[in-house]
């Protein structure tokens, strides 16, 4: 995707995203992991609901950057959440 981007500037924009573990409120094993990962490793988190606000946030209103970490992906989606 980003070769292709380049080849056709301007007519299409990527940038690239570097969430961590993705969580769903429902999988609960998966929460106790992502948990025992970041004490452990500092491995962070992202719930399924906040990198799709996120992300649909910089899809309509254009690239914050180039990547969006983690970090910017949960600050993201506080801030669209808060202008709804």
């Amino acid at each position: 995707m980003l070769a292709f981007a380049a080849e056709h500037k301007g007519d299409i924009e990527v940038t690239v995203a570097r969430p961590g573990l993705i969580l769903e409120p429902w999988n609960i094993p998966k929460r106790l992991f992502s948990f025992a990962l970041k004490w452990t490793m500092g491995v962070p988190s992202i719930w399924l609901a906040q990198i799709s606000t996120a992300m649909l946030d910089q899809v309509l209103y254009g690239f914050e950057k180039d990547p969006l970490t983690n970090e910017d992906l949960v600050r993201l989606a506080e801030e669209s959440t808060s202008k709804a």
